[in-house]
């Protein structure tokens, strides 16, 4: 977007997945985000990882919400 912001749209990827929607939070230290969000609960379902030159992600669950961290 005009502004920086990044919207990603995909189909699923297998057929049990069910539409959701996620927020990503812009973090400096995603090893330390993703070691708090464990502490409070949340399971960690895709570590950090390196995406090409996009920067690094992560995906927690809490409960029933979804929602990952990205450091550029």
């Amino acid at each position: 977007m005009a502004d920086g912001s990044l919207i990603g749209v995909r189909a699923p990827l297998a057929d049990h997945e069910a539409p959701i929607v996620r927020a990503y939070y812009a973090v400096a230290d995603i090893a330390r985000a993703v070691q708090q969000a464990e502490a409070a609960g949340a399971i960690v379902a895709y570590p950090p990882t390196r995406q090409g030159a996009t920067g690094v992600w992560a995906i927690c669950f809490l409960g029933e919400i979804q929602f990952g961290f990205w450091q550029p």
